[in-house]
């Protein structure tokens, strides 16, 4: 009776751990600025001439897993650079949706918000998926920034308070197998339990 019951116990700890470890997604996504692309930025995008002086900035993410918010700010030398104020499909002059898969237009980012007006400093440049479900996975572009140059020098990009969540994984078949043992190792224990009681 007593071998059974550290059976029992043995054997949910060792099924949980297959389930958390390998339902569960590894590694970190990571929030970065791009090398800048040359214009269109996107098929699905169409942007007004911009001045000779003006330039896009991409910021991307690497290594995502069913990504479907992101949050960041992009801080910068504003003796160097500016935001350009461009009219964008957004809503947010001077910052545009890309599309994560290129070509594919589920993937174009829908801009939730973002501040471009301080010097030095875009804030809170948020966006989602709402075409898909599960969000996006791989390496792609979640949104492009426009700057004008103002002086030669570094512009000294660099992302802050990046954020990405992800989705509920769906559970792959080893992880519904562990399930289903789990469920099976205990039912003996509950209709027992059920048995006991009556009265």
């Amino acid at each position: 009776m007593r071998y059974t019951k550290i059976s029992q116990v043995f054997c949910l700890r060792f099924l949980l751990c297959i389930l958390l470890g390998m339902s569960a997604p590894t590694g970190a996504a990571v929030i970065s600025v791009g090398t800048s692309p040359p214009l269109p930025i996107a098929p699905s995008i169409t942007l007004p001439p911009p001045p000779p002086d003006t330039f896009v900035v991409p910021v991307q993410i690497t290594g995502a897993l069913n990504l479907q918010l992101w949050q960041f700010d992009l801080t910068y030398d504003p003796a160097v650079v500016q935001v350009f104020l461009l009219s964008s499909p957004s809503g947010i002059d001077g910052i545009f949706p890309a599309e994560f898969t290129p070509g594919n237009g589920n993937t174009l980012s829908n801009i939730l918000g973002g501040f471009p007006f301080f010097p030095g400093l875009v804030d809170d440049v948020a966006g989602l998926y709402p075409s898909l479900l599960n969000g996006v996975t791989g390496d792609g572009v979640l949104a492009y920034i426009v700057f004008e140059r103002l002086q030669e020098g570094d512009p000294g990009f660099a992302i802050e308070n990046a954020v990405a969540e992800i989705g509920v994984p769906e559970p792959n078949t080893l992880a519904l197998f562990a399930a289903a043992l789990l469920i099976l190792t205990f039912m003996p224990r509950l209709r027992g339990f059920r048995f006991s009681s009556k009265r």
